[in-house]
């Protein structure tokens, strides 16, 4: 696995590297994003950390615009996204509950129903 980070252009290592730590939440929310500081940090020029940042962008993990960028609030999204699942998960599951118990209680009425026809 080193072997093959290795071969990995800079651009991409640092990418990487900058996308952990705001997902590991080394950068805060609202945390600014300086070019030259970011360089000075991971000891690369400010033309990879821009090319980073444009694809943190795109990922939705940076804030552009005015300088300097930011980091974006990505667990508050994570958090709306789960409960939404969860919501639907939990819809479908209580379906499937209602039909499973409409059925047992379909041949509980019928079982009873040929007792007392027999």
């Amino acid at each position: 696995m080193k072997r093959r980070l290795l071969l990995m252009p800079l651009r991409e290592r640092l990418y990487m590297a900058l996308k952990n730590d705001i997902l590991l939440n080394r950068y805060e929310p609202g945390a600014e994003l300086r070019i030259e500081k970011l360089a000075q940090k991971y000891g690369v020029s400010t033309t990879p950390v821009r090319e980073a940042l444009v694809r943190l962008e795109g990922d939705g993990l940076n804030v552009g615009g005015p300088k300097p960028e930011t980091v974006r609030c990505v667990i508050e999204e994570q958090l709306e996204i789960l409960a939404a699942a969860l919501k639907q998960n939990e819809e479908k599951t209580a379906a499937a509950i209602r039909r499973h118990l409409i059925k047992a209680e379909a041949r509980a009425l019928k079982s009873l129903e040929d007792k007392l026809t027999a």
